[in-house]
């Protein structure tokens, strides 16, 4: 079964592409975000997105490649 649109509008992953892991802390929530290596995705707050997506060596994920 997918997910409802609003459940995916509601949650934002991101995808690391460095080659060692990375901590990110959100600086709208002081929330500390673990990227274990190449490839790992996690789960960010709405609201640290946008700073986020500026990072680099990090993308979102667009739903559907969860």
């Amino acid at each position: 079964m997918q997910p409802s649109r609003s459940a995916l509008q509601s949650r934002v992953f991101f995808e690391y592409m460095g080659k060692t892991g990375m901590t990110v802390t959100g600086p709208v929530t002081g929330k500390r975000y673990r990227f274990e290596g190449s490839g790992s995705r996690v789960e960010v707050d709405l609201r640290d997105r946008r700073p986020l997506a500026a990072v680099p060596q990090l993308r979102q994920c667009v739903p559907g490649w969860l």
